[in-house]
């Protein structure tokens, strides 16, 4: 079963789950551009409602610094409610 995210002006198909753990899931999935010409997949994840944002965001902050062809890039994040 196919779902959709849908995060402005960015949407995520998602394809299949990759992994599972405590703070939350990690996705394959689509990305496309708000104009639809661009599109590239990714890896998506999704925190659980009870995770601490605020260690995330560190963390990922940290990483959006890293450009090495040895890691996985970080493209962009959001916080809504409770998840990240």
């Amino acid at each position: 079963m196919e779902a959709k995210l849908v995060i402005n002006p960015t949407e995520y198909t998602i394809l299949e789950t990759l992994g599972e753990g405590l703070s939350g899931c990690v996705y394959k999935a689509i990305r496309s551009s708000g104009n639809y010409t661009h599109s590239q997949k990714v890896a998506l994840k999704i925190l659980n409602s009870g995770t601490e944002v605020s260690k995330w965001r560190i963390e990922i902050e940290q990483g959006m610094r890293i450009q090495s062809s040895y890691c996985s890039s970080i493209y962009g994040w959001e916080i809504s409610g409770t998840q990240l």
